[in-house]
């Protein structure tokens, strides 16, 4: 896999008109906590998103509960930031974890 984007075998066969209009959206709080919704970290988090989760019941499960509850807690870290400081630290962990 890239560590941008999409893997390598994935990438002729997803366009924009195929995606969902929930695969389009993005990851609130990554988004909030990395400042972009291009950033390098938050395309790991959807790639993670829509290649480990969204094939299983229980990662879908997890993707509607996060788009439920993540809009109102990325809103509130737009200005905490002690809290983002410590989010961040976690999802660079686990973007780490996700890039090996």
């Amino acid at each position: 896999m890239i560590k941008r984007g999409l893997p390598e075998t994935h990438k002729d066969s997803v366009s924009d008109k195929s995606m969902t209009n929930e695969a389009k959206s993005g990851c609130y709080i990554a988004t909030a906590v990395y400042g972009s919704y291009d950033a390098p970290e938050v395309m790991v988090l959807r790639r993670f998103r829509d290649y480990s989760l969204r094939p299983t019941a229980l990662g879908r499960c997890f993707i509607k509960m996060y788009y439920k509850f993540s809009p109102t807690i990325a809103e509130k870290l737009k200005n905490a930031k002690r809290i983002n400081s410590c989010v961040r630290i976690v999802l660079d962990k686990w973007v780490k974890y996700l890039n090996k």
